[in-house]
C-alpha cells in the first residue's frame, strides 16, 4: 500500500517537474532570443560591432542568461546548489561562445553538415560541464548528464541547413529547437531523481 502510493507520488511529482522544465526552457527561449536579437541589432545601429558577425554571440549571450536563471527556478527544490547552477549555467556559455569564435575563425562554421555537428557537439558539452559538477554531487550517475547535453544541441544541426526567412520564423524555430535539446536533458534529470530510494 506505501509502496503504490509513494511511486503514484512520484509519477506525479516528475510530470510536474518535467512539465515545468519544459515550459520553463519555452519561455527562456523566447525571451533569450528576443533579447540577443536586440542586442546584436541594437549595437550594430550604434556602429558597435558588426551586428552579422556578433549575432550569434548575441544569441548565445540571451539565452544564456535566460537559461541560467529559468533552470535555476526549477531544479531549487531537487538540487541545494541551485543558485550556483544559475551561475554555472551563465559561465557555461563563456566557452560555448568561444567555440563559436574557434570555428568561425578557422572558417568551418556552417560549411559541412559534420563541422556544424563538432561545433554544436562542442557548445553542448560546455554547457554540460559545469552542471554536471553540480550534479554529481546529488547523483551518482550523472555521466549520462553530458552526452545528453551533446545529443540535445545536435537537434540544431537541422536548423543550420534550413535558414529562417524572417526574424520571427527564426525565433520560432529555434526556440522548438531549444525546447527539444531541453526535454531530452529533462528527461535524463528525472530519471537520475528517480534512481534514488523511494522513502517509503
Amino acid at each position: 500500500g506505501h509502496m503504490a502510493i509513494s511511486l503514484n507520488h512520484r509519477f506525479v511529482d516528475d510530470v510536474s517537474f518535467l512539465s515545468k522544465w519544459i515550459l520553463a526552457h519555452l519561455l527562456a527561449w523566447l525571451v533569450g532570443l528576443r533579447g540577443g536579437i536586440a542586442l546584436a541589432f541594437g549595437g550594430g545601429r550604434r556602429d558597435l560591432f558588426d551586428e552579422d558577425h556578433f549575432f550569434v554571440f548575441a544569441i548565445l549571450i540571451g539565452i544564456g542568461a535566460t537559461i541560467s536563471v529559468s533552470r535555476g527556478l526549477v531544479v531549487r527544490r531537487k538540487l541545494p546548489s541551485a543558485k550556483r547552477w544559475v551561475l554555472a549555467t551563465w559561465l557555461s556559455y563563456l566557452p560555448a561562445i568561444g567555440v563559436v569564435a574557434i570555428m568561425n575563425g578557422l572558417g568551418l562554421a556552417n560549411v559541412r553538415p559534420w563541422s556544424d555537428a563538432v561545433m554544436l557537439a562542442l557548445i553542448g558539452a560546455s554547457v554540460a560541464l559545469p552542471q554536471w559538477w553540480l550534479v554529481r554531487e546529488r547523483y551518482p550517475d550523472a555521466a549520462v548528464w553530458t552526452p545528453a547535453s551533446i545529443t540535445g544541441f545536435l537537434c540544431f544541426l537541422w536548423l543550420t541547413k534550413h535558414p529562417s526567412s524572417s526574424i520571427s520564423e527564426f525565433v520560432l524555430l529555434a526556440t522548438l529547437a531549444g525546447t527539444a535539446s531541453a526535454s531530452l536533458t529533462g528527461v535524463v534529470l528525472v530519471w537520475l531523481i528517480d534512481k534514488r530510494p523511494l522513502s517509503i
